[in-house]
């Protein structure tokens, strides 16, 4: 998908739990893998970041040098929310881990269809206590 969007892309953030770690050699494996498919534009911006809540975990040289409060563009994201929808997902793990992988893709896309729908269906709604 990056191939596809990339050659207008003038910024990319990474945002990963250990960014530090995966961030290593990213440009080696990036060509290694995908070199002869697509090259990324050399004006391309690329920023690597610890969502904060696995910040803390991290030592003080990560703090520093992936924080999100210190990226030019991140505002105030805390970065975590691709791992919001684990509590709805984690207990599929245990019905679909002895299915095919076609039957497993199949329920997993229905779940997902699911939450989405669940999303757009809740959307501007307002919690009255």
């Amino acid at each position: 998908m990056l191939g596809a969007t990339a050659k207008t892309l003038k910024t990319l953030t990474f945002s990963y739990d250990i960014c530090c770690a995966w961030s290593v050699n990213f440009w080696q494996r990036l060509e290694n893998m995908y070199g002869d498919v697509y090259q990324v534009p050399d004006d391309l911006q690329v920023t690597f970041v610890i969502p904060k809540f696995h910040l803390e975990a991290h030592g003080e040289d990560c703090k520093c040098t992936f924080n999100l409060n210190h990226t030019v563009g991140a505002a105030r994201t805390c970065g975590e929310g691709i791992e919001a929808g684990w509590a709805d997902t984690n207990p599929a793990a245990l019905s679909t881990r002895e299915m095919s992988l076609t039957y497993r893709h199949e329920v997993l896309d229905d779940l997902f269809g699911a939450i989405n729908w669940r999303k757009i269906k809740t959307m501007g709604m307002i919690a009255c206590i």
